[in-house]
């Protein structure tokens, strides 16, 4: 059996042509590389070599000892090489498994079923259960800092001393109610109505949000909220998702160059649907703290419609050509359930007081 190929002998990076003279004879495993243009043949020990498996219509390697190579797509005669000398279970197996259409179609469906639950079962779950094994310590030095989004977007609270002063004595009961959260307060300026917790336990009521609550009950639904999103570490959760869905798209890609335009997009899609699921846990959570401290479940309903409007009224968009199509796309790229959908759940809510 003669095979040709290309000839490396490890100590250059010349290529030689070469042809590989499988010999049976006395000793059926040695075998000699006939190199054109050189007088001698070299022995080599087929029991030694290492043959690559067979993948499409790429050149196979054997690689001999002492870093010796030998290169050649003439995958038939290889693989008879192999059945003859090697012969094995898995020789070529493979090729023949990507040589089947309905082999390749099922691997590549069952490839896309496991990555679809890693994703959006595996990820999550995962992430939740790393996030509640963290000491409580390291949230203090998790995620984006107080002091850092007063560089970059606060501005000292413009609020009266009083009326801080007032809102802080309402709401003191509650951040420590739970101690292990570190709940702390505070207020600053910005240029909308906002409110969010950061991963270190501050929760911070910007100005424009304190003018919009029309009492002191729709300020504790606020509250409540952002406690909630501490309770259930939401935002170490959400860093902790990002960074293994960032981490699994490097990894199925390989390619450290492209992340920001092959990780970026799936990564804020997948986010942005954890983040629903996140706002509407921290939802009801508000919800039932209203109710089990006497207040009206219904001051939840009435900030989000307030919310709402604000929005609708500051935006400054061209909306002539909107439509169905449109205002759905807007929903599933908000961070944020619909407003709907959260009053649906204090009339759900309230519905399943009645009936107990």
């Amino acid at each position: 059996m003669i095979i040709n190929g290309i000839y490396l002998d490890g100590k250059t990076s010349k290529r030689v042509k070469a042809r590989l003279d499988v010999l049976q004879g006395q000793s059926s495993d040695l075998h000699i590389l006939h190199i054109d243009r050189h007088p001698e043949k070299l022995p080599l020990e087929l029991s030694k070599a290492k043959i690559e498996s067979r993948v499409g219509n790429t050149p196979r390697e054997i690689a001999f000892g002492d870093d010796q190579l030998f290169i050649s797509d003439d995958h038939d005669s290889i693989d008879k090489l192999i059945k003859l000398h090697v012969p094995s279970f898995w020789a070529g197996v493979i090729h023949k498994l990507e040589s089947n259409l309905a082999l390749v179609l099922t691997a590549t469906l069952m490839t896309i079923s496991l990555i679809w639950l890693a994703v959006t079962s595996g990820i999550p779950k995962s992430a939740e259960y790393i996030a509640y094994q963290l000491p409580n310590f390291t949230s203090d030095h998790f995620g984006s800092t107080l002091s850092l989004l007063d560089e970059t977007m606060f501005d000292p609270s413009q609020l009266p001393d009083e009326k801080q002063a007032n809102i802080q004595a309402l709401a003191k009961p509650f951040l420590q109610k739970d101690r292990n959260l570190n709940a702390k307060l505070v207020f600053r300026s910005s240029n909308s109505a906002n409110a969010f917790a950061l991963p270190d336990g501050h929760i911070v009521f910007t100005d424009d949000i304190v003018h919009l609550a029309k009492n002191n009950q729709e300020l504790m639904a606020i509250l409540f909220h952002e406690i909630g999103h501490l309770k259930y570490k939401h935002l170490l959760r959400r860093a902790l998702q990002d960074s293994m869905i960032t981490l699994a798209l490097i990894l199925l890609t390989g390619d450290l160059d492209t992340i920001d335009l092959v990780t970026g997009l799936p990564t804020l899609l997948l986010d942005l649907h954890y983040s629903k699921e996140f706002e509407s846990e921290a939802d009801y959570f508000a919800i039932q703290q209203l109710h089990d401290n006497n207040m009206p479940v219904d001051a939840f309903a009435s900030i989000m419609k307030g919310l709402e409007e604000q929005f609708e009224n500051s935006s400054t968009e061209n909306t002539e050509n909107d439509s169905d199509q449109t205002s759905n796309l807007t929903e599933f790229l908000s961070t944020h359930p619909a407003t709907q959908q959260r009053i649906d759940m204090v009339e759900n809510f309230k519905k399943g007081l009645t009936h107990k």
